[in-house]
């Protein structure tokens, strides 16, 4: 699942398919690296099937990969690098400037994510994406720690995990809140493993379900969640410390949400191996803390922020107008009553008594 595409004909102002095709290599040569028979290979594998107790048919389909020895990432960008060369060389003035100090800025971050590389040989590597498919930031993990690192690609959202493997909502029903987000990498793909076995065991076709993961609470890629789905279902952490409650606390900065989380356990993933082969009663469990979700009202003065933006710019009355009630409507309709006098409008918020 790579999303290589074509480097762009003008790098200086515009690099970012360069950049992707470049990301994109690097992908496969991690995902190769990750197939490899290599004696690295054969212990990350056993700590994602083992350890983890992943399948291998997900393995394979998720966007993961492992840093092989002595790897050189500054080969993937060298056709981009020339074709910044090219363009100096016949560029003048402050033309010539921009993509001098165009090229420095990528040689900064390609040299950055070499350093990365160097220290992270036998790693395992989750490669985000965002709403279009397009590759953000890297998410280096080492096998039995809790080590990471990271790195983002250049003009690019940070993305998240896992969105571009499934479509199956649990909750049909509520179709325009199907995503299920949650913060590890590995909730997903221990989430993922049982749907595939859960088909297994109802005979039914192999589908993975609708989701994501941030990787982490403290930068997650929002914009990306909200332009997938309006209205996400959140699946926090339960941690002792209510940490796992702050992906919900700063979704609601962007979006309307609901918000669920497993009766017991601190985590998705430990939640679900504690069903063992139960696939059946385990997917059904699922099912069941999805459907307890709770909804939260985006946070009121976020959307007046979006609405005076879209006041603030150009365009026709009747389509800023549209676009307005789009935004009022999306977030706050399960919230809030609402009244017209003369020229003006009030909304009512049900769940704070406020006007």
């Amino acid at each position: 699942q790579t999303c290589a595409l074509p480097i762009c004909e003008t790098p200086g102002q515009h690099s970012a398919n360069g950049v992707q095709n470049a990301v994109s290599t690097i992908y496969d040569d991690f995902k190769a690296g990750l197939k490899a028979d290599a004696q690295l290979s054969v212990v990350a594998r056993e700590y994602l099937t083992i350890t983890r107790k992943l399948s291998p048919e997900v393995i394979n389909a998720a966007t993961i990969g492992m840093v092989p020895v002595e790897y050189d990432c500054k080969m993937a960008f060298q056709s981009l690098f020339e074709e910044y060369k090219e363009a100096i060389a016949d560029a003048v003035g402050t033309a010539k400037k921009a993509l001098e100090a165009d090229l420095e800025s990528l040689e900064i971050q390609v040299n950055s994510l070499q350093e990365i590389i160097a220290k992270a040989t036998g790693w395992i590597v989750f490669f985000h994406m965002d709403a279009k498919h397009k590759f953000g930031r890297m998410r280096f993990r080492k096998p039995h720690s809790k080590k990471f690192m990271s790195w983002q690609t250049p003009e690019a959202p940070r993305g998240v995990f896992g969105l571009d493997m499934g479509s199956v909502v649990i909750d049909a029903d509520n179709a325009d809140s199907g995503l299920l987000v949650m913060e590890g990498e590995f909730n997903l793909l221990t989430l993922q493993t049982l749907r595939l076995k859960y088909c297994d065991a109802v005979a039914i076709e192999k589908q993975y379900l609708c989701a994501c993961a941030v990787g982490s609470a403290n930068d997650t890629d929002y914009s990306t969640i909200r332009r997938a789905c309006r209205r996400p279902t959140i699946i926090h952490d339960k941690d002792d410390n209510g940490a796992g409650f702050n992906l919900v606390k700063k979704a609601l900065r962007h979006m309307t949400v609901f918000s669920t989380a497993t009766p017991v356990a601190k985590d998705l993933d430990e939640h679900i191996k504690a069903f063992g082969d139960d696939h059946t009663g385990a997917m059904k469990s699922i099912e069941d803390i999805v459907r307890a979700r709770a909804i939260l009202a985006r946070d009121a003065e976020s959307i007046a922020d979006v609405i005076r933006t879209i006041r603030a710019g150009r365009g026709k009355a009747h389509q800023i107008n549209d676009d307005v009630a789009t935004v009022v409507r999306e977030d706050l309709k399960d919230f809030t009553y609402f009244y017209q006098a003369s020229d003006k409008s009030y909304l009512f918020r049900r769940d704070t008594k406020e006007l």
